[in-house]
């Protein structure tokens, strides 16, 4: 699930109290109207009793300021900071928080000491926005955090900026505005970079930032960028973990909620292998005791979605049961409603309409209940509407044009064969006889206006291979939802007990289609590829390929298969998503023609010649008759793996374009029944 708030709110909020009572110091130190030395302790005491009653804290806060004479306004300031984090952390009285932010501003303003007390007038209006964001107020939060940041500019101090344009991404996201968010997360992260103070909170936050920047071009349909910034996000954290060894929890916790989004991700990309294993992967983290739960939660309903859409009935039964426990010990009322919308959706697909329209009615109930109560709910939304059935059009004129263009190819051979025979015939003509000149030159002027029909054939052909590519994108982008939607209508219309036989057996037919048009549209999406549309980027190969390892040992423990790597730390220049794919596809294909109870090793290491990849395998090996055809596209060496698993034929081809798109070369060698190893040769 997106986790916008992956960082616990009160250690937030905490640790800007810290920050401000460090400035409310500086800036009473010159004056003799604030007391520092004396309140600092009277705080200080007050945030230990709140550790065990916040009432008494409160209490004793008023009776130490009560029988103080005169205390200064950032005395009183840091009384009103107190008591806002008491309702608001503590209660979730955003009211009552919302009147002790007004109250700061109220005491520097009415004394005309805005300048003077510049950030605490800043945090005071963040507060005040925070209050704002707790009653859903999106509007009025954003011009509070807008004006909060205009004070804060005027200090310079970029430490504090990243919070201002932390809550204006928070907020812009919330409004739905993503590009803004984007924008404000961006400058967050920017902020960071020159901020040397809290190395750990900002180390937590740059995390957060790149995860925030994927969700956000997750909501606009940006899958692949989504998918680059939660690997950078992932990345960041690999690469400085070690400097908070305190801190392996935390770190835990934000890989779990970074591998949830990235299953969200391939799973609307239709990759729903590789989907299945991030949320898996997600779960297994953060149901543990300390981690996010209710993060854990909402990535068991995603599970359940794609067991349903992917009709494994028996994975998604056992799951809702689990996640029914889940809710019964800490409840969701968000997620309890989506409980009965997916329970209902199971028993549907299996049948039991009784069963399901029980549900069905128990989550429009508690639907009304909510909408009743929250006028508008953050989060993710796991109703997934129907596209347009005129996209179904738009699917058949592709379909139109691909035949065309296939027809304009046999037109040209025809054409070419033709000139062939004519040219032949002249030169008979010509040696036998002068007589036939004439015939000769009419027959020039054919070949002549053939010639330029074949050239003007030629051209259409190659415009029709751009617009080829163009229209490629189009099926992977645009025709995956409404295949979805199709497969989604045949699964309802097979529920239908009034079916014939032969209706059931169409319909089989054209859900089997479905699912398989699907995967081959994820597919054809990095068909073509070359060296101009590949984007590098530094990578550190022994992370990528270890994320690659342990995301398919699952897949390899279902077969008692042993996955082991073997790697030293390397850099190179490379599109990180595309040679994560190349990856993925050897380790799968090792996996899927490995009997049980066989090995991979995964093996990576720099030589003369460059970045040398491996993967061996105990494998059924290729036969000789199928070799030639391993790396050809849509060949006839497409095998099923050994417990029956499909094979398209695409990923070893688009493999060899990827590895060649970047300079480098692939190979395997085999023997059949004792094993193969494939070869991923880059440039250094």
């Amino acid at each position: 699930m997106s986790n916008l708030f992956s960082i616990p709110l009160k250690l937030l909020l905490l640790s800007f109290l810290f920050s401000l009572a460090l400035s409310s110091c500086k800036e009473g130190s010159n004056s003799n109207e604030d007391h520092p030395e004396h309140f600092n302790k009277v705080l200080k005491k007050a945030n230990r009793i709140s550790e065990t009653s916040g009432v008494r804290a409160i209490l004793y806060l008023d009776s130490m300021y009560g029988s103080f004479p005169n205390p200064g306004v950032g005395d009183v300031c840091k009384k009103y900071y107190f008591k806002n984090d008491y309702y608001y952390v503590g209660k979730k009285n955003y009211t009552k928080a919302m009147e002790y932010a007004d109250s700061i501003l109220f005491v520097i303003q009415e004394k005309g000491l805005e300048k003077k007390y510049v950030k605490n007038m800043g945090h005071a209006l963040l507060r005040k926005g925070d209050a704002y964001m707790g009653g859903n107020n999106y509007t009025d939060a954003f011009k509070c955090y807008y004006e909060g940041k205009r004070y804060i500019e005027t200090t310079r101090d970029t430490c504090l900026f990243t919070e201002f344009n932390g809550r204006l991404a928070t907020v812009s996201y919330k409004q739905t505005n993503y590009k803004q968010a984007i924008y404000y997360y961006k400058e967050a992260l920017e902020n960071l970079s020159h901020c040397k103070e809290e190395k750990f909170l900002r180390f937590k936050e740059e995390q957060l930032h790149l995860d925030n920047i994927g969700l956000c071009f997750e909501k606009i349909g940006m899958t692949d960028s989504a998918i680059s910034y939660y690997y950078k996000a992932l990345n960041y954290l690999n690469s400085r973990q070690s400097e908070f060894p305190d801190e392996k929890h935390f770190i835990e916790i934000a890989k779990g909620v970074i591998y949830g989004n990235l299953g969200t991700s391939y799973f609307n990309k239709g990759e729903v292998d590789s989907a299945e294993l991030f949320f898996k992967t997600n779960i297994q983290i953060n149901t543990k005791k300390g981690a996010e739960n209710e993060d854990a939660q909402i990535t068991q309903a995603k599970l359940i979605s794609l067991y349903l859409s992917s009709r494994q009935f028996t994975e998604a039964s056992q799951l809702l049961s689990t996640l029914k426990l889940s809710l019964d010990t800490m409840p969701n009322d968000q997620l309890e409603v989506i409980w009965n919308k997916l329970q209902s959706a199971y028993y549907d697909s299996i049948g039991q309409q009784k069963e399901a329209y029980t549900y069905l009615s128990r989550y429009l109930m508690l639907q009304d209940t909510l909408n009743s109560r929250i006028k508008k709910l953050p989060g993710s939304d796991f109703n997934k509407e129907f596209e347009s059935l005129d996209r179904q059009n738009m699917l058949d004129d592709v379909k139109k044009k691909s035949d065309l263009k296939t027809s304009y190819l046999l037109l040209l051979i025809t054409f070419l064969l033709m000139a062939l025979i004519i040219l032949g015939m002249v030169n008979s003509n010509h040696k036998r006889t002068k007589k036939h000149m004439a015939e000769l030159l009419l027959l020039n002027e054919k070949i002549n206006t053939k010639n330029i029909e074949l050239n003007q054939t030629l051209r259409s052909l190659e415009e029709s291979h751009k617009d080829n590519s163009k229209m490629l994108n189009i099926v992977a982008h645009d025709l995956r939802s409404p295949i979805n939607s199709i497969s989604g209508f045949i699964s309802l219309l097979m529920m239908d007990e009034s079916n014939t036989e032969e209706q059931k057996e169409i319909y089989e037919i054209i859900k089997a289609s479905c699912n398989h048009s699907t995967e081959m549209i994820n597919d054809l999406l990095h068909i073509n590829i070359t060296p101009e549309n590949i984007k590098k980027e530094k990578v550190e190969m022994l992370t990528l390929l270890r994320h690659s390892v342990d995301l398919l040992k699952l897949q390899a423990e279902k077969k008692s298969i042993t996955l082991t790597l073997e790697a030293e730390p390397i850099e190179i220049q490379i599109n990180q998503e595309k040679i994560w794919r190349v990856m993925s596809n050897l380790i799968v294909n090792a996996i899927k023609f490995t009997p049980e109870a066989g090995s991979i090793l995964v093996k990576l290491q720099r030589n003369e010649q460059g970045i040398l990849l491996s993967v061996k395998d105990t494998g059924i090996g290729i036969p000789e008759n199928l070799k030639k055809g391993i790396f050809t596209m849509f060949s006839d060496s497409g095998r099923k793996g050994t417990a029956g698993e499909k094979n398209f034929g695409l990923g070893l081809s688009i493999s060899k374009q990827i590895v060649e798109a970047h300079g480098g070369e692939i190979w395997f060698e085999s023997e059949e029944n004792k094993g193969t190893t494939f070869y991923v040769r880059l440039p250094n």
